[in-house]
């Protein structure tokens, strides 16, 4: 193992693009989401992420992994390893999934042959992990640490200030951190991390954002982090200008945010019970998902079947056509 110092290499301090005023929603043409099939699950759904070049979606249920077929809505593999709650998964493939839990425990295994490929135990906690596109490389928070993994062996270990709430490796293995802040002893604002080869170097471009943020999502298309804030902001920062702006989208704390590939659009995923679909060009919220009955976990955008599949804590699965609501 590699243990690398944390040593900064450029600090920005950022101030974000507020817009003022009531929450995002309620316009004349924002469209309501009304779920055409929902699966009742009956379990706690912390994270669901679809699995690239497939119809099908990873969904991390309580303690184990569920891979469903998003045509029939069927179970085409579990996966039952982790002994605490799957908090974060990735998927490059179905042969090759990522989970991490609250026991520590990184699994990489294969959804299509039900088996475990390799798995590592951490000491603490593991809140966010993120892969490359050929799940070659995975970066993975656990505490304080995040830690750098090629087939199973840590290649390097770089340590933070305080806790990492959320990752993004993109697909140039750029790692962009999110750590909290404390001022006053309590946590208010953010730092993200922008390091260009974490694998050799730890070397960063620190951007100091004063929101508290909870969730990062990578946007190739734009060169942009998405992030959503504990008080229901959802904006983008721009990795080679370090614009950031930001929108009130919800009432309460934003889980996660994804993007919608291929198209200008980021979804959200709140506390408030709701998802919310806004447009990254306009910056405005152009459709939300407000039928769910209690916190929503988790919202992605299947590109196949142009399909939105969102998750909350109930353990209800609810599926969208997003491309017809959007020809009404």
């Amino acid at each position: 193992m590699n243990q690398l110092p944390h040593k900064p290499r450029r600090w920005l301090l950022l101030g974000l693009v507020f817009a003022v005023g009531s929450i995002a929603r309620a316009s004349d043409d924002e469209l309501t989401l009304k779920a055409r099939h929902v699966v009742q699950r009956k379990c706690l759904i912390n994270v669901a992420v679809p699995i690239e070049g497939t119809d099908s979606i990873a969904v991390g249920e309580e303690d184990q992994i569920r891979v469903w077929s998003c045509k029939d809505w069927s179970a085409k593999a579990t996966l039952r390893t982790h002994t605490d709650a799957v908090m974060s998964l990735a998927a490059a493939s179905d042969d090759l999934i990522f989970s991490g839990g609250l026991d520590g425990l990184l699994v990489a295994w294969n959804g299509r042959a039900e088996r475990v490929v390799w798995f590592h135990r951490f000491a603490e906690p593991i809140m966010s992990i993120s892969t490359d596109h050929k799940g070659e490389m995975i970066a993975v928070a656990s505490g304080t640490k995040v830690y750098m993994m090629k087939s199973g062996n840590i290649v390097s270990t770089i340590t933070f200030s305080d806790n990492v709430t959320s990752l993004v490796l993109t697909a140039s293995s750029k790692l962009i951190v999110c750590v909290p802040v404390a001022v006053a002893g309590k946590y208010v604002k953010s730092e993200i991390r922008i390091i260009d080869h974490p694998d050799k170097s730890v070397d960063a471009t620190v951007l100091k954002v004063d929101k508290l943020l909870t969730s990062l999502a990578n946007c190739e298309e734009s060169a942009s982090i998405i992030i959503g804030s504990r008080d229901g902001y959802v904006g983008a920062v721009h990795v080679k200008t370090h614009e950031v702006w930001a929108l009130k989208c919800h009432k309460d704390r934003v889980n996660r945010v994804s993007v919608m590939s291929g198209l200008p659009y980021v979804l959200s995923a709140s506390d408030d019970k709701t998802a919310a679909i806004l447009d990254m060009q306009k910056r405005r919220v152009i459709a939300r998902i407000s039928d769910h009955k209690d916190a929503v976990t988790s919202a992605n955008y299947l590109p196949k079947s142009k399909e939105i599949v969102s998750t909350d804590v109930s353990g209800e699965i609810h599926v969208y056509d997003f491309e017809k609501a959007l020809k009404k």
